[in-house]
């Protein structure tokens, strides 16, 4: 199976756009304001490190729930994108198998293996929140966080 030129051409015109679309909202977002010349002088690079370590300094370390939190959503993130690159992989040998009856299989078996393996691992999570959130509620536990914000 030969690749005309003129297919190569597209893809590449495809891709070449793609790359550049994703990188157009980096351009954009690395413009600097302009400041007039009778406008005040930027604050030095230490000002500014000062300025962002003292906004640190202040803020709270994050409690304990949202720690986990945070874990359980890098956690699923990560299952996510593996989900995704086992249907890739999936889809890829089904449209590379060329009508073998083997092939075929085997791509739908991994297709169903991963969205098997996905419907467990949402299934677990949804019933760890609903019993966490069902002991919170129970026990009356309240996080720092929000005691803090209660009484400023």
């Amino acid at each position: 199976m030969t690749i005309s030129k003129s297919s190569r051409l597209v893809t590449l015109a495809i891709a070449l756009m793609i790359i550049l679309n994703s990188l157009m909202p980096s351009l954009a977002l690395a413009q600097s304001q302009t400041t007039n010349s009778n406008s005040a002088a930027k604050p030095s690079i230490t000002g500014r490190l000062q300025n962002v370590g003292s906004k640190i300094s202040t803020e709270q370390a994050p409690s304990l729930p949202a720690t986990i939190g945070r874990i359980i959503k890098i956690v699923l993130s990560i299952v996510g994108a593996i989900f995704m690159i086992y249907v890739i992989y999936a889809g890829f040998l089904w449209l590379t198998a060329a009508g073998s009856e083997e092939k075929i299989s085997q791509a739908k078996d991994i297709i169903r293996g991963s969205i098997i393996g996905l419907v467990i691992i949402l299934a677990a999570y949804i019933i760890t929140t609903t019993v966490v959130n069902r002991l919170i509620t129970a026990t009356g536990y309240k996080t720092t966080t929000a005691a803090t914000a209660t009484n400023e």
